[in-house]
């Protein structure tokens, strides 16, 4: 399937890198990707889903090919994360999508439904996430090992901040990423700048009220080796969206990647009873 690509300029003029594959008359699937990383995460499902749903990526600001302004007011202000996915769904006149949305992706997630609520959403789905980032609960839903290394993604010295970025590549995978997307995947997460981690990692989130109000059908995936997130962070959200569904996952950060197959069935089968109602 043909993949097309393009710029989509944001409220504050942030211009966002996105892409799309699939039917535009079939259902829509909106794919956020985590901090440090890119919209390419998402190979798996634009190869295997884009023939039976419209499928979009974006990459987050700060990251991949997305805009990186220097002012750290473009990473703290909740509205302009709201603004970033608007602005994707806009831009691609999606109707009603689901939003598949991966770690800091989450949080952008969050912040949509802050300041846009739920009405021009189908469902959610959210992967090795949480609601709360910098509160006191937080402390219990990433494992203590992550925050210590996030110090070093804050360092101005190249050697640390180096050191930080191979860390949390390595980790977000128990096996190695494939040869095909290794160039790709570890060349992405080297694009987010020290002061750009501050900025996104140093604001203090609490979307708990934002995910209690959803309604929608959501599906909450995470690995059970996941070395950033605990399980804590999954339980949470069940705990706040109660008609949640929630399915482990054998692997670290990113099942959508490693257990690609059987998180594709899921999905398919998600979209498919939401969109059976």
């Amino acid at each position: 399937m043909q993949t097309v690509s393009r710029i989509v300029t944001s409220a504050d003029g942030c211009q966002l890198y996105a892409e799309a594959a699939g039917n535009r008359d079939q259902p829509a699937i909106l794919f956020i990707p985590g901090a440090s990383t890119a919209l390419s995460w998402w190979r798996k499902q634009f190869d295997h889903l884009s023939d039976t749903f419209y499928c979009v990526r974006f990459d987050l600001r700060g990251n991949g090919a997305s805009d990186k302004p220097s002012d750290p007011a473009a990473y703290q202000e909740s509205k302009r994360w709201a603004d970033d996915v608007a602005a994707i769904i806009s831009a691609f006149e999606l109707n009603k999508p689901t939003v598949c949305a991966w770690s800091y992706g989450g949080y952008a997630l969050g912040d949509y439904l802050q300041h846009y609520g739920q009405t021009n959403l189908s469902g959610l789905v959210i992967a090795d996430s949480g609601a709360q980032l910098n509160t006191d609960q937080s402390k219990d839903l990433v494992h203590e090992a992550f925050g210590q290394l996030v110090g070093k993604l804050f360092s101005p010295t190249i050697t640390a901040y180096r050191e930080g970025v191979e860390d949390v590549f390595k980790s977000l995978t128990l096996r190695p990423v494939e040869d095909r997307d290794k160039t790709d995947f570890h060349g992405a997460s080297f694009l987010m700048a020290p002061s750009t981690w501050q900025a996104m990692f140093g604001r203090m989130i609490d979307h708990t009220e934002d995910f209690r109000r959803v309604s929608l059908p959501t599906l909450v995936a995470y690995g059970q080796q996941d070395p950033i997130f605990t399980p804590l962070a999954a339980e949470q959200l069940r705990e706040i969206i109660p008609h949640a569904q929630v399915s482990s996952y054998p692997c670290a950060h990113a099942p959508f990647y490693e257990c690609a197959e059987r998180f594709n069935m899921e999905l398919v089968q998600f979209m498919n009873a939401s969109f059976s109602h």
